[in-house]
């Protein structure tokens, strides 16, 4: 499309100056899948409106009112204060529809601006943008991951657009460059940016051809925090995947360092959505920031956000160096991974010294013929020299990613993951189970062999599991825990050769959880570790998963070691769970375990 032409459909949105914004964070889920006993029990995610908070900095540079509702913390914090007896009575519907009501009453925005992340929000974030459509006449725009993923991809490009119908202007990748220049376009009559798709008097979405991605001198913003206080988010719901081994009432955070990923994974989106490369905040920056939420929010715990943390590992070791330095004095984790190159003695040492205390290494798969075939940066003799250096450091919780149900991937190849894993030795393995997201080359690989009919898509079924620890809270079969089903067997009867069915898959997955997790938790040593441990398979019977009986029954263990016998309290909870489970029966005669294990 032509400049003049597009800026007439821009003119004819933006009818007036953009002066007043509303910006939006659906909640995580949508009525049909929202749980208020799961709410009130502070299992679901609150991560921070982090993006939405640039563009706020940015809106306030131009001079502009800007509001910032997070409809995931505020519906969490509602519930979490509902007496028990009031929770079933909860109305979500009612809840979401008076929130962005009475915000688009107060503020009468001139643009609201909504944001998706994970495909798993999509149902919620279409709840959204129609409510706003049904209080404001006002431009309704949208962007994040999932946007700019579900629009890009041809093949999910109508269902997304039909689902999306409120929408009037899409916003695609990170937006801070395209954001700014519309704000100038409405307020200024400047020229009207690329990656922005409006839609025409047809109904259908056009957009300039320009490339429009934030240069790394651009993106040294630090987020608004004034207009979404990160203070209470953690006491509310779960912040990354380490929260369960910090200390209680601990405030976390999150922070972004570089934006995008040298890799180019076949199942991962980051280089469609920040770009090939990897473009880094300045160390000033970041420390900045970092003051900032510990001398005014208190924060004592961060997140790091980033794809790529260690990309310049020179760089990160001055960061972690300048930390330490500067006394920030807060715990760190990577619970979006790290890549096994950049973990050397010299940047683990740094990162330990700064703060960390959990990190995961990213290896997806340890078959060297998958890893290629994924274009996973790293061999499994990667992998394995980062896990030995990163058994020198006890009091990180290390951690691996690993990916089972890549196209064509067989058992031997699976296998030869869980070999790799256990040889790793580090605290625990994060087993997920793919799921192929669009606008991905293994998306496009699985489309053309009929592995997905895009036709039938269902954007809540195509995202990563966010589980701490895998499908752990999230695959059920008949309402049990997918560690209660049959599967010590799993690889010694099937042909090595062979793909595994879908439904096998589940059988792997658990297999893998309990040798390369649960068992392993009888051998270790180190009481430093220990403690840990207990923190997080305490975790797991609390709240990710309470009736699996392996968890309670390692929980038992773990104390029986650091205090010489398991507790009454949780031996109780054990033979409780037994017995009104009793299918756990089998499972633990499998494994030669008992509750007798435990008696004085």
């Amino acid at each position: 499309m032509q400049r003049a032409e597009m800026e007439s459909i821009a003119k004819a949105l933006f009818r007036r100056p953009v002066k007043k914004i509303l910006l939006i964070q659906p909640p995580d889920l949508d009525v049909s899948a929202f749980s208020v006993d799961l709410a009130a029990n502070k299992r679901y995610w609150n991560y921070p409106p982090y993006g939405l908070l640039l563009l706020a900095r940015i809106a306030a540079e131009r001079e502009c009112e800007t509001k910032v509702i997070n409809l995931q913390h505020q519906m969490l914090a509602h519930v979490t204060e509902l007496p028990e007896s009031e929770r079933q009575s909860f109305d979500y519907q009612a809840f979401v529809n008076e929130k962005i009501r009475s915000a688009i009453e107060a503020l009468q925005p001139d643009m609201i601006g909504a944001t998706c992340m994970f495909s798993l929000t999509h149902a919620s974030f279409i709840n959204v943008i129609n409510l706003c459509r049904a209080h404001s006449e006002s431009p309704i725009v949208i962007g994040g991951v999932h946007v700019t993923n579900a629009y890009s991809d041809e093949k999910t490009r109508p269902t997304f657009l039909t689902d999306a119908g409120a929408a009037d202007a899409i916003f695609l990748r990170e937006a801070e460059v395209s954001f700014d220049a519309v704000l100038k376009f409405s307020n200024d009559n400047c020229d009207f940016p690329g990656q922005v798709a409006i839609r025409n008097a047809d109904g259908e979405f056009e957009g300039l051809a320009v490339i429009a991605q934030p240069e790394e001198s651009e993106i040294n913003w630090i987020p608004a925090y004034s207009l979404s206080s990160p203070t209470e988010l953690s006491t509310v719901g779960r912040i990354g995947t380490f929260e369960s081994i910090l200390p209680e009432q601990s405030k976390i955070a999150t922070v972004l360092f570089n934006r995008g990923c040298r890799a180019f994974c076949t199942f991962c989106s980051v280089r469609n959505f920040n770009g090939k490369g990897v473009r880094g905040r300045s160390v000033d920056s970041v420390l900045e920031e970092l003051k900032v939420l510990k001398y005014e929010y208190g924060i004592n715990h961060l997140m790091w956000l980033d794809d790529d943390l260690l990309f310049d590992w020179r760089k990160a070791v001055k960061l972690f160096n300048a930390m330490v330095r500067e006394n920030i004095n807060m715990t760190w984790d990577t619970t979006n991974g790290v890549i096994a190159a950049s973990c050397t003695d010299e940047v683990i040492s740094a990162a330990a010294s700064s703060g960390c205390i959990g990190m995961i290494l990213g290896m997806e798969s340890g078959n060297d013929e998958i890893l290629k075939r994924i274009k996973k940066p790293g061999t499994v003799r990667h992998f394995l020299k980062a896990a030995e250096v990163m058994r020198k450091y006890p009091e990180i919780n290390s951690r691996v990613f690993v990916m089972i149900g890549f196209p064509n991937e067989t058992f031997a190849q699976i296998k030869e993951s869980h070999e790799v894993v256990m040889e790793m030795g580090l605290d625990w393995a994060n087993v997920n189970i793919l799921q192929p997201l669009p606008n991905t080359p293994i998306f496009d690989e699985m489309v053309g062999a009929g592995l997905i009919d895009p036709a039938e898509i269902n954007f809540e079924d195509v995202s990563f599991s966010l589980g701490a620890s895998g499908k752990l809270s999230g695959r059920r079969l008949g309402g049990k825990d997918m560690l209660a089903s049959s599967f010590d067997d799993v690889f010694r009867n099937h042909k090595p050769d062979s793909i595994p069915k879908r439904e096998e898959l589940d059988d792997i997955w658990a297999y893998m959880n309990f040798h390369a997790n649960f068992s392993r938790l009888s051998q270790i040593k180190d009481p430093r570790k220990l403690k840990i441990q207990y923190k997080w398979i305490s975790s797991i019977c609390n709240s990710l998963a309470p009736t699996n009986a392996f968890a309670k029954y390692f929980r038992c263990d773990l104390e029986a070691q650091l205090e010489g016998r398991a507790r009454t309290k949780s031996l109780t909870s054990l033979v409780k769970n037994l017995d009104e489970q009793p299918y756990w029966h089998k499972r633990f005669a499998e494994f030669s375990l008992s509750v007798s294990d435990f008696n004085a």
